[in-house]
């Protein structure tokens, strides 16, 4: 069994108060090498709180930090265990993409040759080695964003935070973030990220956390959690040629869906017998004509919708 001071990060009980109110609420969590957990939630469920107090940034009110076995709140030595990627790019726009990442790899305390040879190999990770004599003000967003990532394991740490990678970073661009996430997971690091991004998460994450109101209301794989919250049921999802007005809707939920929260024209539900509801959908007549129908099995953003009972948000990533 492995012991918490061979874990890059093992949450326990942590709890925190601000201005009297509750942000985080008995997180427990543990993650290993070559891993990626996604923290997923709402705005205001905790996830930047819990980041900050892994960072070292913010004490716990109750409960403990531990990487490899130290407290980054307390220990220089667990701080230099992490590397953390900021939301907001921080990177130095009028030096070259080469020398932001000297610069960062000096400030983790390398030496100069020392910073050279890291950076090359960043470079190569990255695939910037291209783009090395570039100023990073002309960089495109997803290259800034896969450098700002190159900067925080110059040092090599043991566990990366990185908070919303996929901000300002458009589809195609995305798919360069998602194979640098994927590349350092195979060089072992062990990785929580943040975000909104659902489809980012399932193509990059071996474990989600989803969090709210401060607590993680579930944790797992993905087929874990499909199992826990599906079943063996799929999800039947109908889009009709104009939103379903309340007087209409009777007929559907009897049929045991309702509307998708971000489209009044989809309604989705559960079913094991997927080809019954389909005739029965066929054969309403006080609703709109249906404009299509599918079937599919229950993905991440599913999850979320059903334990939070929110929105979310999605993007295509090949």
């Amino acid at each position: 069994m492995t012991s918490t001071t061979d874990l890059p990060l093992t949450v326990s009980g942590v709890h925190h108060h601000y201005r009297g109110q509750k942000t985080l609420n008995g997180i427990d969590l543990t993650l290993q090498s070559g891993e990626v957990l996604a923290l997923l939630g709402p705005n205001g469920a905790g996830k930047t709180t819990l980041i900050r107090t892994i960072a070292g940034r913010l004490a716990p009110r109750q409960g403990s930090v531990s990487v490899l076995g130290n407290d980054p709140c307390r220990e220089q030595k667990a701080r230099g265990h992490i590397g953390l990627v900021p939301q907001h790019l921080a990177l130095y726009d009028n030096l070259t993409a080469r020398e932001n990442l000297e610069v960062f790899g000096q400030l983790f305390g390398l030496s100069g040759s020392e910073a050279k040879a890291r950076a090359d190999d960043l470079l190569s990770l990255t695939e910037l080695r291209d783009k090395a004599s570039a100023r990073v003000g002309r960089l495109s967003g997803g290259m800034r964003r896969r450098l700002n990532i190159a900067a925080a394991v110059m040092h090599r740490p043991a566990l990366l935070l990185l908070d919303e990678p996929s901000v300002g970073v458009d589809v195609k661009a995305l798919e360069g973030v998602v194979a640098l996430i994927r590349r350092l997971r195979e060089e072992g690091y062990a990785i929580l990220m943040t975000t909104h991004d659902m489809a980012l998460a399932e193509a990059v994450c071996d474990r989600v956390g989803i969090l709210k109101a401060g607590t993680m209301i579930a944790e797992g794989s993905l087929d874990v959690l499909k199992v826990q919250h599906f079943g063996r049921s799929r999800i039947v999802e109908a889009r009709f040629a104009e939103p379903i007005e309340p007087g209409s809707a009777d007929a559907l939920e009897q049929l045991g869906l309702e509307p998708v929260p971000e489209d009044q024209s989809r309604w989705h539900g559960l079913s094991e017998t997927s080809e019954d509801i389909l005739n029965r959908l066929m054969m309403l007549q006080d609703v709109p004509p249906v404009s299509a129908v599918s079937v599919r099995e229950p993905g991440l953003a599913d999850v979320y919708r059903h334990v939070t009972h929110e929105p979310v948000a999605e993007k295509a990533i090949a």
